[in-house]
């Protein structure tokens, strides 16, 4: 908790340097000069509310909400500048939390195709004709699917063919994103 408070303060901090007020910056890094116990609380509940840059945005809605409802004008000048600071960081989306993926909002024409291809799996499936004699034969590749499924005998389940649409579309998804 101390950690994120000094944070909020140093965010507050770096307002009032942007501004060309050293000495303001230095009283509120030191806490000589009072910040006001709102303003701090608001900034440390975003900055502890999510990790990395979902807590960028959740501190910038933040500190929206409390520049525009202060009545005071320093509340107000110490929540803008501190806006003012996170809109300059560089927001970096390349590490999802474990067990989580970046993908794009809209699929890319890659995840596309390879999501008809796992419904045209689920066509060709029968009785003699599994997805990975499919997939074989068409010469696709199988990432993403569970061996079980590509191993069922048609006609697949509704779930089977989710599994397959989902997963060949995450493995086709893009690599190496870095900002969204």
């Amino acid at each position: 908790m101390a950690d994120l408070m000094q944070q909020a303060r140093e965010f507050l901090a770096v307002a009032h340097e942007n501004a060309g007020d050293p000495l303001s910056a230095e009283a509120v890094r030191k806490g000589w000069n009072p910040v006001p116990a709102v303003e701090l609380a608001a900034i440390t509940a975003a900055l502890r509310a999510a990790p990395e840059a979902v807590a960028l945005r959740t501190a910038m809605t933040t500190l929206e909400q409390i520049a525009s409802a202060a009545d005071d004008q320093g509340a107000k000048f110490n929540a803008m500048g501190a806006l003012r600071f996170l809109q300059t960081q560089p927001v970096e989306l390349s590490a999802a939390p474990d067990g989580f993926v970046l993908v794009p909002v809209e699929p890319t024409r890659e995840m596309m195709d390879a999501g008809r291809a796992a419904v045209m799996a689920e066509h060709c499936a029968s009785p003699k004709w599994t997805p990975r004699q499919h997939y074989k034969a068409s010469g696709l590749p199988t990432t993403g699917i569970p061996h079980d499924v590509l191993d069922e005998h048609g006609p697949l389940t509704k779930e089977s063919v989710a599994v397959m649409v989902y997963g060949t579309m995450l493995a086709a998804r893009p690599q190496g994103v870095k900002d969204a």
